[in-house]
């Protein structure tokens, strides 16, 4: 840490993997052509508030270790999530850089969506956007500007990020007496947060350790109304969405609130899902999450406005995330700063920080 008058003083924690909660990897998450899985879910129509599910507070608190029950839940509908290599799906065309399509089917329906992305080495799941008809019948490929990194390549306990991305599509009018559509710009802008961690329980999956992603996103639609090509502000709308990752697993529930004209609150009612997955054909033990050690001799080293920080990695450990907190150690203040890779050199320099006070610490990964 460094006060202002540029007196230093550091503190220094060797952190134990996963913040003593669980760490989901990319190798948790579902980005391999073959890999399947099936989910209960609630039907829900937008034009109707009452099929909305009533979540009667399943969604837990902050911090743990809490308890999910999902071994119970709306069963209305069931979607398959199928992983295939985008090469040589039509819907794939404009995603040129994706390597991996989600298909998502509602069972008994016509109802088929995509998503199309990448798993980056070190970065995490890298979306170029979707292919979906019932968003837009006259574009339904929308493609992320820029895209986004929705899930890193590592997760823990206090993490947080944030996304922004914008999609140019086409809305057909509302007015029987006029044929056409009009280009709309819509920004989906992001703040997530690792908030909670416990223990699942899936409906014939058993149960198992898990994080809490919590996501509010802000949903703002612009409109060329005139054909000029300058975009008019419509609405913003505002949504409120949890996922439970579970090593082996993924995201394996998830609960979406309504859409609002403000932000939903963390104890929201109302959702416009809740899904389950209760089949995969995912081997939970391809998890790599386990049997990592702790960093050594964690020290530091003042040189003007320089700060080095060294430490002994332990063996067969490549990977390691340096953090830092300006408050009380507690677990969500952790930021990360950066990410080392190279074995050869465990150590990282910095430029001493102008903060009050600031400690550091470096977490194992795998």
């Amino acid at each position: 840490m460094k006060t202002r008058n540029s007196l230093f003083a550091l503190a220094l924690l060797s952190a134990a993997p996963a913040h003593a909660q669980v760490t989901i990897t990319a190798s948790d998450m579902y980005n391999q052509a073959g890999q399947y899985f099936r989910a209960y879910a609630n039907y829900f129509d937008p034009y109707n508030s009452t099929t909305a599910y009533s979540t009667g507070g399943v969604m837990g608190n902050s911090g743990g270790p809490n308890f999910w029950d999902f071994s119970v839940g709306p069963t209305n509908q069931v979607f398959r999530y199928d992983y295939l290599a985008s090469a040589g799906v039509p819907e794939a065309a404009s995603f040129p850089q994706a390597k991996i399509g989600e298909r998502k089917t509602v069972e008994g329906t016509n109802s088929v969506s995509w998503l199309f992305f990448e798993q980056v080495p070190g970065t995490g799941r890298k979306v170029y956007g979707f292919y979906d008809t019932s968003f837009s019948s006259d574009q339904p490929d929308n493609v992320f500007n820029p895209p986004i990194i929705d899930f890193p390549d590592t997760i823990h306990y206090g993490d947080v990020w944030n996304t922004t991305t914008t999609i140019t599509t086409l809305v057909s009018l509302i007015d029987p007496d006029i044929s056409g559509s009009i280009p709309v710009q819509v920004t989906f802008s992001s703040a997530f947060k690792v908030d909670a961690y416990g223990t699942v329980e899936l409906p014939l999956l058993s149960f198992g350790d898990c994080l809490r992603v919590n996501e509010n996103e802000t949903i703002t639609t612009a409109a060329d109304l005139d054909g000029t090509g300058n975009y008019q502000p419509v609405e913003t709308d505002y949504a409120h969405n949890f996922y439970w990752l579970r090593p082996g697993y993924g995201i394996c529930a998830q609960i979406n609130s309504t859409q609002a004209s403000s932000p939903p609150p963390d104890n929201f009612d109302q959702a416009t899902a809740f899904m389950r997955m209760f089949e995969t054909n995912k081997k939970p033990g391809t998890s790599t999450n386990t049997g990592i050690a702790a960093v050594t001799d964690l020290r530091a080293v003042v040189n003007g406005s320089q700060l080095l920080i060294k430490w002994t990695a332990p063996p067969a450990t490549q990977h390691f995330r340096l953090e830092y907190s300006n408050s009380t150690l507690a677990p969500a203040s952790w930021k990360p700063l950066t990410t080392i890779t190279n074995l050869t050199q465990p150590f990282y320099l910095d430029t001493t920080s102008s903060d009050t006070m600031r400690f550091y610490r470096v977490v194992s990964l795998p």
